[in-house]
């Protein structure tokens, strides 16, 4: 019982913490203009890893994209490869291409489940976001980030 009242105390201290916080300090201006920058290049056929990570979970997903539609996908959940069609909890698959990506970031910014942005960055050649750190108003923190970022496609 002490355990289950000392759980409620610490949540209940994220979530007070959050109320009086600004809605975090993520720039929408330079969002925005990053996006924008990512969709004026036109790119529809490259390869990323999206990895997500929390307190608990660690997995990530190798897109391969082609045309602009996904064309293959490579998972992992908490470092064990896994077939698409075993993935217990595809949550983490809310993109399959970098717009995608700049859809579930806009998402969480505008969500009132989160206390701040902690951390985002962009890649300055390409302009996809490479790296989003966030904490929700639970206390559990998130980061997404993309990496291994290519032009190359695998052959058939």
């Amino acid at each position: 019982m002490k355990k289950y009242i000392l759980i409620l105390v610490f949540a209940s201290a994220a979530l007070v913490s959050c109320v009086n916080e600004p809605h975090g300090n993520f720039d929408y201006a330079i969002f925005n203009h990053e996006r924008q920058l990512w969709h004026e290049q036109g790119i529809e056929n490259y390869i990323f890893r999206l990895n997500e990570e929390s307190m608990a979970n660690r997995h990530y997903a190798d897109m391969y994209i082609q045309d602009g539609v996904l064309t293959y996908i490579q998972l992992s959940y908490n470092d064990v490869p896994m077939p698409v069609e075993e993935v217990i909890f595809p949550s983490f698959l809310y993109g399959n291409t970098i717009s995608d990506v700049y859809a579930k970031i806009e998402t969480v910014a505008d969500s009132a489940d989160w206390c701040d942005t902690v951390e985002i960055q962009y890649d300055s050649e390409w302009h996809y976001p490479k790296y989003f750190r966030y904490r929700r108003a639970s206390g559990v923190r998130s980061i997404i980030n993309i990496n291994k970022f290519s032009f190359a496609l695998p052959t058939e």
